[in-house]
């Protein structure tokens, strides 16, 4: 009997403990770490219909923007057209042609323009011009770089 007491009080001892610990859900480490990117062999290259056209107003320091016009065509040529708003060159377009790379990711073009490579990231029915040093826009133009796709 006085075994039974004793199992009694510890049982409610346990079960108080019990009740007063925090409610905050515990994260594990691991659980908070996203998991490794699995590569599939599925890019943009290869899983996207990115021939097309694109459009956008990109940012501009002397104008107040430059209308962009790229086509891609599946054979890897393209034709991008610049127009300048109000500024110093505005309204005469300007028209590169010639042939884009992709990076080994398959994710990016590259386009030879001006003696210069323009690099675009590849997204589902857009493009994102790059900064030549291959970086992506940040702050409040980055949404300015992105080229919608219209076809």
């Amino acid at each position: 009997m006085k075994t039974n007491k004793i199992f009694a009080a510890l049982a409610t001892i346990a079960l108080l403990s019990a009740c007063g610990t925090s409610s905050a859900p515990v994260i594990s480490k691991a659980a908070a770490t996203p998991p490794a990117m699995i590569n599939d062999g599925h890019n943009a290259q290869n899983s996207l219909t990115w021939w097309g056209t694109y459009t956008g107003t990109v940012p501009c320091a002397d104008c107040a923007g430059i209308e962009t016009n790229l086509v891609l065509n599946e054979n890897g040529s393209f034709v991008l057209t610049q127009t300048y708003l109000k500024g110093m060159k505005p309204g005469k377009p300007f028209v590169t042609k010639g042939n884009f790379s992709w990076n080994k990711q398959g994710n990016m073009i590259n386009l030879p323009i001006d003696r210069e490579i323009v690099p675009y990231f590849v997204g589902e029915n857009y493009l994102t011009q790059y900064y030549m040093d291959g970086s992506e826009p940040e702050g409040e133009l980055a949404p300015m770089y992105r080229l919608k796709k219209i076809n």
